[in-house]
């Protein structure tokens, strides 16, 4: 009986699924490595669902260590091979799973249009592979990858057609397998709705508070003056953003395009002073903090806004003197820039009592 209704899942889901761009993807991989390893008991709709939930960590992720590939990598193995003894599997076959299913993350990474996910990320899951599947052999290694090479850019151009998309939106294939799966369950019509937010904010690791308060105050200042966000309605809310615990900080993004949010959050989490959380990326801060959809289009970002990010981010490196105030006639600051740091050298400020003042 059992057999059975996972076959009439497996149906369902190839059906359903049967022209998505990922679901021939994995298909493609799979039968390349099938000819490779014919023993494998994993079948392609198993391969696209559980392939389709690992995408999605690593997209939410955004930070996939090898430490974290390595992990994964024994999870699924341990996972597998579970399955594959019920039926006589051999344990080659099982470690010929766990590479097919990194190999189709990692090509669905290429299809990002980020050069994080298609640079580091791809590399990072590429180096697992090498590493613990072909076990450092450059020439196996270089042989079921040039057998890869066809199929797999046979189907390229739809990948990035559809990532272009599913990158950008806060869709999840897991959660749409999961509703086809059970229809009737009411619980899961529900899930979406139940779903914790989690509402990340930035760890900034400045280690004197004072200092720390002049430059998130001067920060808010210049984002305010640009007319990037509005003005918190609670003074603490902007100085919580940057303490790295989960909470809704009711910052509103008036900023355009939305591509400069997500780029100056992209450039933040790089920067040595902000320490790493797992799960906080900026397509995360920029989907649940502030509700806007992310924008990797650095084209729309003008050299007048460019120099404001970098302005950011030079304001919270504590390690770098806070310029002074100029008055001279050729001032080549930009005019809110000039009004934070004439408030940061006003006086002390204190992040509950001034913050809401406007500065002229």
């Amino acid at each position: 009986m059992a057999k059975k209704y996972q076959q009439n899942l497996r149906d369902k889901l190839k059906e359903h699924f049967r022209e998505h761009p990922y679901f021939k993807l994995c298909k493609a991989v799979f039968m390349a490595f099938q000819e490779e390893c014919s023993t494998m008991v994993m079948t392609p709709e198993e391969l696209f669902e559980d392939a389709s939930r690992t995408l999605d960590r690593v997209l939410n992720n955004g930070d996939f260590t090898a430490e974290l590939c390595q992990d994964l990598w024994i999870d699924k193995f341990t996972q597998y091979r579970e399955r594959d003894e019920k039926v006589g599997g051999k344990e080659d076959a099982t470690k010929t799973e766990v590479a097919v299913l990194f190999y189709v993350v990692m090509y669905a990474l290429q299809a990002v249009n980020h050069s994080h996910y298609r640079g580091t990320l791809q590399r990072t899951l590429h180096d697992s592979i090498f590493k613990l599947y072909y076990g450092d052999n450059i020439k196996k290694c270089l042989n079921v990858e040039q057998k890869l090479r066809e199929p797999v850019n046979r189907h390229a151009q739809d990948m990035m057609a559809w990532m272009e998309t599913y990158f950008n939106t806060t869709e999840s294939l897991a959660d749409e397998i999961y509703k086809l799966f059970h229809p009737d369950n009411k619980a899961a019509k529900n899930k979406n709705l139940k779903k914790e937010i989690i509402y990340y904010t930035l760890s900034y690791n400045c280690p004197e508070e004072k200092l720390r308060v002049k430059r998130i105050s001067a920060v808010e200042q210049m984002m305010f003056g640009w007319k990037w966000i509005e003005e918190p309605q609670v003074a603490d809310d902007f100085y919580h953003f940057f303490d790295g615990k989960p909470r809704n900080c009711n910052l509103k993004w008036i900023g355009r395009p939305v591509a400069i949010l997500s780029e100056l959050l992209k450039q933040l989490l790089n920067q040595y002073y902000m320490v790493k959380i797992k799960g906080v990326t900026s397509r995360s801060i920029v989907i649940n903090q502030f509700g806007k959809t992310p924008s990797g289009n650095k084209e729309r970002i003008d050299a007048k806004e460019a120099q404001r990010i970098q302005w950011v981010i030079d304001l919270l490196d504590y390690n770098k003197p806070l310029p002074l105030p100029k008055n001279s006639d050729n001032e080549i600051f930009d005019n809110a820039y000039l009004a934070a740091m004439q408030a940061v050298f006003a006086k002390e400020l204190h992040i509950t009592r001034d913050l809401n003042r406007t500065y002229k």
